[in-house]
């Protein structure tokens, strides 16, 4: 059974893990596929990071959530299929995605790599006035995702524009649009 590992930098709360990773889990199992998912943050440091104020807190919550992701990371072996959704960590990107890349290139066997993003993550963030942590998003976004895209063997973005972009540094691109469960969401009559 092919395993697949997803990283994420949030939990299922975050509307872009739920859609384009978690909704697809029951699809991967039912076709055969071993499925995991590791986020980077906890529900409760996801939920913390989005006020301002508890700096110690959110520190340390930080701390320990990239210890607990570095160790995830030692055992890429164990896996046939490693997708990393837009980030493996929510900040100092594509740094450490181009660290993860060249770990998982020395293993053996050697995992494929997938890296899926849903947003133009290359263009980073020019207006952070209005964010909670203005100074993370400095960080967070930088150049360089040119080396991740290039050096995965397969890249799934969601939109024709990110296709474009990938395409230029990777042949080996698919578009999959976000989309929602419609077993899970109706739709409401009154509301058309």
């Amino acid at each position: 059974m092919p395993r697949v590992l997803f990283l994420t930098a949030y939990p299922l709360d975050d509307a872009s893990c739920r859609y384009r990773v978690h909704q697809f889990v029951p699809h991967l199992e039912q076709a055969g596929y071993e499925v995991t998912i590791s986020t980077f943050a906890s529900p409760r440091l996801f939920s913390i990071l989005k006020h301002r104020g508890k700096l110690v807190f959110k520190a340390l919550h930080t701390l320990y959530n990239s210890a607990r992701r570095i160790a995830r990371l030692s055992n890429l072996s164990d896996f046939d299929f490693i997708v990393i959704h837009r980030e493996a960590f929510p900040f100092f990107a594509p740094f450490m995605e181009n660290w993860l890349v060249s770990r998982a290139s020395g293993k053996s066997p050697r995992p494929k790599i997938i890296f899926s993003f849903d947003d133009a993550i290359y263009a980073g963030h020019h207006d952070t006035s209005t964010l909670s942590h203005p100074w993370l998003y400095r960080v967070k976004h930088g150049r360089g995702y040119e080396q991740v895209i290039r050096r995965s063997d397969h890249v799934i973005v969601g939109n024709r524009i990110l296709a474009a972009y990938a395409r230029k540094l990777n042949p080996s691109v698919s578009v999959v649009p976000t989309v929602v469960d419609c077993h899970y969401y109706r739709m409401n009559p009154l509301a058309t």
